[in-house]
């Protein structure tokens, strides 16, 4: 899976600073359609971070600002497949790819920000250790 994940990722170097021409590029991969959906969800997170975030500094003292499209009727807004990335405590528990579960936690260490806690930073660390016995530092 990590393979399919960097030909996937590889596509984002011809694909510029545009968000969704990102997101389009990877979608175009033959890897990707082989990537399992989890999998499928880092890739997407790659193509938004790797884009930046845009904050808005006028909105809420420098937060990023995030608008929900809505249908024409206002229904709830669909869920992005990034939105799908595993939580830390089934990686923790799971049986997965060191560096599979280093990026869910660097993920969920980024979205959870206050709700982090020190367990879990200390298994962040225990993971990390364990990646670079294991794992190429690259």
């Amino acid at each position: 899976m990590e393979e399919y994940l960097l030909d996937c990722l590889d596509m984002l170097s011809r694909a510029g600073d545009d968000e969704v021409r990102r997101q389009n590029e990877i979608k175009k991969s033959p890897s990707w359609d082989l990537l399992d959906m989890e999998w499928k969800a880092l890739a997407m997170v790659g193509a938004k971070k790797t884009a930046g975030e845009k904050v808005d500094s006028m909105a809420n003292g420098g937060v990023v600002a995030r608008t929900r499209r809505r249908g024409r009727r206002g229904g709830r807004a669909r869920r992005g497949i990034e939105d799908r990335v595993a939580s830390p405590q089934s990686v923790i528990g799971g049986s997965f790819p060191l560096g599979y579960k280093l990026a869910v936690m660097i993920v969920q260490k980024h979205r959870m920000k206050d709700a982090w806690g020190d367990d879990l930073e200390s298994e962040m660390n225990g993971i990390r250790q364990d990646c670079t016995k294991k794992i190429h530092p690259i």
